[in-house]
């Protein structure tokens, strides 16, 4: 069966791999389009590659996403040691740091419960991926703003800016419709850029009156800017106690790059609803986790999570079904460019990789069999403690690991697991795909596969 024109390319070189049984190392000669490339699916190799050699990201893999995402901010993730010194992650990007901010998530996905009661009650069939995608912008920008966005709202600003700042991406991978779209994608993206930085703005008067500010990283970033410990902004070298245009154009780059990553846990959590809904007996075991670590009423689950937020971590088996939607459904490629004198070595041979560029295939690498048994089985159990056999090491890596690793990966799985927490149990999702669309390869999960935008399953056809 041929592919769906708008398939992410990962899964379609996970296609041919199968097709023709490659083996964890093999080049693929793309000229004159692309440099030579080394596609890497073994866990070892990977390993080098990211934490021994610390090869930096292959230049260039984010200009489609400019000028959604910045200059300023591609050009940041390309430093080395960028997080540590950076003036919104470096602060208190932490697991301890979202869970504080637990409470006031779950209160703001109050609309999103009352708008799939509406649906339930009326059977209208609904894009869950948007609905996710709502979700995951509402809590990152609990987050990062400390405040509520409404983006499930009519008319939200606040969604219709993202929107248009995403619009345009999958268009602008095309380099023949690029120059066409640039204006008006330019336009929408200044849109939400400025939305950002009225916030930033807003948040910094806040921090800056009597008024105590809620926990956020913001709050977190401007505290150590107002005591001068941004070595590269300095708060004293301003006047009248405002914030340097500097550091505001790096908080709005940081927020506008946050919010476009973030957004890919939307396709993760609508995978997780899609396989919870293909597999009724995890669907029940996860319900009875819910049920057995904090309770059947929703309103009790509520003020537990208010007393104790500590409390979602409890949720062991919850954790596993979502690293195993990862597993099945990788969101990214990872490319990395190494030093002319990086050699790597397999089956005895030894391949340098001059003038090369480093696919790390995580499709391929979720899926080989001597990795993950029935690698094609949705199996949560590989994932709970004490599992055999146990998952081996750094072949799990849908956030990447070593220099540009996701550092918004603790977020994601808070988000992902308060999601499940409070809708897998109220609801009951069945699929709607219409019943004369043709299925995609069962590989890529029946009906659903990650399309070339990379925000979420779409249906095949």
């Amino acid at each position: 069966m041929s592919s769906p024109k708008d398939m992410f390319p990962a899964y379609i070189l996970d296609g041919v791999r199968r097709k023709f049984d490659l083996p964890p190392i093999f080049f693929l000669d793309l000229c004159p389009m692309f440099p030579p490339v080394v596609v890497i699916s073994d866990p070892k190799i990977a390993r080098k590659i990211t934490l021994e050699d610390r090869a930096p990201r292959c230049p260039g893999v984010f200009q489609p996403l400019k000028p959604a995402a910045t200059r300023r901010w591609i050009e940041t993730l390309s430093r080395d040691n960028w997080v540590k010194n950076h003036a919104l992650f470096g602060v208190s990007f932490t697991a301890a740091h979202f869970v504080r901010m637990i409470p006031r998530m779950s209160e703001d996905l109050g609309p999103m419960v009352q708008m799939l009661v509406q649906y339930s009650q009326t059977g209208q069939v609904f894009k869950m991926e948007k609905m996710a995608k709502l979700a995951i912008l509402e809590m990152t920008g609990r987050a990062i703003f400390a405040r509520q966005l409404g983006t499930f709202a009519d008319h939200s600003e606040w969604s219709a800016a993202y929107d248009g700042a995403v619009s345009f991406i999958s268009a602008a991978r095309n380099p023949f419709k690029r120059p066409f779209i640039m204006g008006k994608w330019r336009k929408r993206c200044q849109v939400f850029h400025a939305l950002i930085r009225e916030e930033i703005c807003a948040c910094f008067r806040e921090q800056t009156s009597k008024v105590r500010p809620k926990p956020s990283l913001l709050h977190s970033s401007f505290t150590a800017y107002l005591g001068d410990k941004l070595p590269q902004f300095l708060s004293s070298q301003c006047q009248n106690g405002e914030m340097s245009e500097e550091y505001v154009q790096e908080l709005v780059s940081s927020c506008a790059g946050a919010f476009l990553a973030a957004v890919s846990g939307s396709a993760a959590l609508s995978y997780c609803l899609m396989l919870l809904h293909q597999h009724p007996n995890i669907a029940r075991r996860v319900q009875a986790e819910h049920d057995d670590i904090f309770s059947s009423d929703r309103n009790i689950t509520l003020q537990l999570l208010k007393m104790n937020p500590e409390r979602l971590n409890q949720l062991v088996f919850t954790l596993a079904v979502v690293k195993e939607t990862l597993r099945l459904f990788s969101m990214g490629v990872i490319l990395r460019q190494p030093s002319s004198d990086t050699v790597i070595s397999n089956d005895g041979q030894i391949y340098s990789l001059r003038d090369h560029i480093v696919v790390l295939f995580h499709t391929a690498m979720h899926r080989r069999p001597d990795l993950f048994p029935e690698p094609d089985k949705f199996d949560p159990d590989r994932f709970m403690p004490g599992s055999r056999p146990k998952v081996p090491s750094d072949a799990w890596r849908p956030f990447e690991k070593g220099r540009g690793n996701c550092t918004g990966q603790e977020l994601a799985l808070v988000q992902l697991k308060l999601v499940l927490l409070l809708v897998v149990r109220e609801f009951d999702f069945e699929l709607a795909y219409e019943s004369r669309s043709s299925r995609g390869p069962d590989i890529y999960g029946g009906p659903a596969y990650v399309t070339l935008s990379g925000t979420g399953p779409g249906p095949a056809g």
